[in-house]
């Protein structure tokens, strides 16, 4: 009987730690072809007043002229949304050059499979891919972001638009708003832009393994483990008592 209790509560703190680190996809957005006279707006609510949002935004973009003039400016427009790494920030924007980004053959948002089997599986949606020709020289881009929900604010929105393409253009910009933990595959996004030094990128893993979210799993698994070899310990303890 003890060992049947014992099973069933390190089944049911498993089963809490799991859910706890769970991530949470809020929502997602596709949008094909995004000519620069035109925004895309995104709204949700399903955001929890008192946690941390994120958006991991993904660019596959087309260079049409083979030099360094070719670039593109992104920009979001947050509403009732804080940017965590900028506070005082109303506008994100972001110029890029294409030259700086990496040419790629396989683009599809599709090939980072877990972040697409979760945005499949909590959303509903299908990853539509954009249509591109042979020799065409497609370029990716991502961007990771943490947000904290304005104070009140129950609707939240985010714009996006590309007012300044020349000789770069957006084929599909893919937008995931989400809770909790990030994929791994959220955060190897960010890998892939060439446009950042190896020191660039050791310097942003370090900031993401100091944040809050990374303390917070760490702890968790650290204080999981500690109590599973404590429960451990115990049961043999006890059973070595009994029998003597």
């Amino acid at each position: 009987m003890l060992k049947q209790i014992f099973a069933l509560a390190i089944g049911f703190i498993l089963s809490a730690q799991t859910f706890a680190l769970e991530t949470k996809i809020v929502t997602f957005e596709q949008f094909l072809q995004l000519d620069k006279e035109h925004a895309m707006q995104m709204e949700f609510t399903d955001v929890t007043p008192s946690t941390q949002a994120w958006t991991a935004i993904y660019v596959v973009g087309k260079q049409t002229i083979p030099n360094r003039t070719a670039q593109m400016n992104l920009v979001i427009l947050p509403e009732g949304l804080i940017n965590k790494a900028n506070p005082t920030e109303k506008l994100s924007q972001t110029l890029l050059v294409a030259d700086d980004l990496p040419l790629r053959k396989k683009f599809s948002l599709k090939e980072f499979d877990d972040i697409a089997d979760e945005i499949e599986d909590q959303t509903d949606k299908k990853i539509e891919d954009p249509y591109v020709k042979d020799g065409d020289m497609i370029r990716t881009y991502a961007q990771v972001l943490d947000w904290v929900p304005e104070y009140g604010i129950e609707n939240f929105k985010l714009s996006i638009a590309v007012p300044e393409q020349d000789g770069f253009e957006p084929l599909a910009i893919y937008m995931i708003v989400g809770e909790g933990v990030k994929p791994q595959q959220v955060i190897d996004l960010i890998k892939q832009n060439s446009n950042l030094t190896e020191q660039e990128r050791k310097e942003q893993f370090r900031d993401i393994a100091k944040s809050p979210d990374a303390k917070l799993a760490k702890f968790e698994a650290r204080f999981l483990i500690f109590f599973v070899i404590a429960a451990v310990m115990m049961f043999i303890y006890w059973g070595k008592w009994r029998r003597s």
